[in-house]
């Protein structure tokens, strides 16, 4: 009976790069713990003790009342300049109501009924309000104008029973 032994691989350039990787993040951290000598940090709140590093060359004794000078950072700068504006806009071109096809004159917010029927439908009087309940439109709400004479019985509801083309 014979055994194996795992053989160890040669580093791979993954490794090498992970490697590299570690060491540069190491740097970066002991960079970013040491002290800045152009950082500028704005006085601390009042009845807050502060011990700050002594002055080069002095003994500088450490006790369980010293503590680093904090950081503060303002934050609040700025609040009370004026609100910024928005961008003005450019010129835009109008869109006209019939851009989408639909007259929304009738039914609720989402019922497209069309500006012109198809030929198909006729153009006899009675002839849309037959196309739309070919369709299954339900009889229709008027909100404004009846451009499309669907309602000529004048009611306000547009192909219910009474109008011309809906029977009843």
């Amino acid at each position: 009976m014979t055994t194996r032994t795992p053989r160890r691989r040669a580093a791979g350039p993954l490794t090498v790069a992970l490697a590299a990787l570690g060491t540069a993040a190491a740097g970066l951290t002991l960079a970013l713990t040491l002290p800045a000598t152009t950082a500028r940090s704005h006085p601390a709140p009042s009845g807050t003790v502060l011990t700050g590093a002594a002055p080069a060359g002095a003994a500088q004794q450490q006790g369980p009342q010293q503590r680093p000078a904090p950081h503060v950072m303002n934050f609040a700068q700025g609040l009370n300049d004026p609100a910024k504006q928005p961008p003005p806009q450019a010129d835009s071109t109008p869109v006209p109501a019939t851009a989408d096809g639909c007259d929304h004159a009738y039914g609720d917010i989402n019922v497209c009924v069309p500006w012109t029927f198809p030929a198909a439908a006729g153009t006899a009087p009675g002839a849309g309000c037959r196309w739309l309940l070919a369709h299954g439109y339900p009889p229709l709400a008027v909100h404004g104008r009846d451009r499309l004479s669907l309602d000529t019985n004048h009611d306000g509801t547009a192909c219910d029973p009474g109008d011309a083309g809906a029977g009843g």
